[in-house]
């Protein structure tokens, strides 16, 4: 390495040596005026922003509980009024009306979902346009409430979900489903508003799904006898978490 730079030395020098007549060395090379600027210590940074902090709860809240009584049995539902109010509250209030009572499972597609809510499927003889009426609070279809970001919005499609059925975007009336398997609802588009989750009793969902086993509109469906809801206290609403989890939604 010493040898290395001597060698550098003597080839300078005798470049220096060898400058063409008349012409002069530059005797300013490496002489220049210091720069203080860039010789200062750069000035202090500020500290980068700190990062957000995400208080989106990990569970939806839970601000109403509703027992679905049919045919095949009891299912107990969470609701999500604040992922979903406009279609929570719908619900709410359609079953204030009493307006699901002795409404068909009208459509039944086996290990994908269940779905009812079609007020013509209580007349027989309306069997061949089942599934497409419906009816909303609002007196006319209400718009869709979609956020991947929301916690519902975040789990998705899972089994036991309750989501609104539509024919198109922001064309929300009465009707909605529950999803069979999380396998089976792997292929929708987010596309149709999750508001809320059966956390107990999907085994009366399965049975239900049986009725479709030739056909998605059974020859014999299952039906909704009542539904009750109560609400839940919005002091302890942040604290009653998704059954998705646990062994009640067996």
């Amino acid at each position: 390495m010493a040898l290395a730079g001597l060698t550098a030395l003597v080839v300078i020098a005798g470049s220096a040596c060898n400058q063409p007549k008349g012409a002069s060395p530059d005797t300013t090379a490496g002489k220049g005026s210091l720069d203080s600027t860039t010789l200062a210590p750069p000035p202090p940074q500020a500290p980068p922003p700190a990062a957000a902090v995400d208080t989106t709860p990990s569970q939806p809240v839970v601000t109403h509980i509703a027992t679905i009584s049919t045919s095949a049995g009891d299912m107990e539902v969470e609701l999500y009024g604040n992922d979903a109010p406009k279609a929570v509250k719908n619900f709410v209030e359609l079953v204030k009306q009493k307006f699901y009572d002795g409404l068909a499972f009208h459509r039944v597609v086996q290990g994908f979902v269940i779905q009812t809510g079609d007020p013509m499927s209580k007349d027989e003889s309306k069997r061949s346009i089942w599934g497409q009426g419906g009816v909303s609070t609002y007196g006319q279809p209400f718009e869709d409430e979609l956020n991947p970001n929301s916690p519902s919005g975040r789990r998705g499609y899972v089994e036991g979900t309750l989501a609104m059925a539509n024919s198109g975007p922001n064309t929300n009336t009465s009707q909605f489903y529950i999803v069979l398997t999380t396998a089976g609802a792997a292929h929708l588009p987010y596309s149709y508003t999750i508001f809320g989750f059966v956390r107990k009793g999907m085994d009366a969902a399965h049975k239900i799904e049986q009725t479709g086993a030739t056909s998605e509109l059974p020859e014999h469906p299952a039906t909704i006898k009542t539904i009750r809801i109560r609400e839940v206290p919005p002091a302890t609403a942040s604290a009653a978490k998704t059954g998705a989890d646990t062994a009640a939604h067996k």
